[in-house]
C-alpha cells in the first residue's frame, strides 16, 4: 500500500469513527442557583444532579424540588424563577443574547407545583 493510499485510509477511518461517536446536545447556561434549600434538582439528559447556591442551570434542563424545599434560578437575563415544594419545572428552550434586534425568546414547562 503507498503513502497516499494508506494516508487516505487513514483519514476515512478518523472521520467514520467521529461520526459514530454520540455526542450529548449542546446546552448553554441559562442561569444559576441563588437559593437551594432542601431536596432540589436537575435533570440533565439521563442524569440527576443535586443542586446547590453557584450551580449552573442549563437550557433543557427539568428542575425538581422535594417536600419541603424550595429552589431560586437568576437566568441570564436577570430574570428570577422561584419554586416551592414538590415542583418540577422544565426549561423547553431559553435563547437570550442581551443584543438588541435579536430574536429571544423562553419557553417553560410547569409540570407541577
Amino acid at each position: 500500500m503507498n503513502s497516499n493510499n494508506r494516508f487516505s485510509l487513514q483519514a476515512g477511518l478518523v472521520v467514520l469513527a467521529l461520526t459514530s461517536l454520540s455526542f450529548p446536545a449542546f446546552s448553554a447556561e441559562v442561569g444559576r442557583v441563588i437559593l437551594s434549600s432542601g431536596d432540589t434538582f436537575a435533570l440533565r439528559g439521563t442524569r440527576s444532579l443535586k443542586l446547590a447556591f453557584g450551580d449552573v442551570v442549563e437550557d433543557r434542563d427539568i428542575l425538581r424540588t422535594g417536600p419541603a424545599s424550595n429552589l431560586q434560578v437568576r437566568f441570564v437575563d436577570e430574570s428570577l424563577m422561584s419554586l416551592k415544594e414538590n415542583s418540577e419545572l422544565g426549561i423547553d428552550e431559553f435563547r437570550f443574547s442581551g443584543r438588541q434586534g435579536q430574536q429571544d425568546r423562553a419557553f417553560f414547562r410547569l409540570v407541577k407545583g
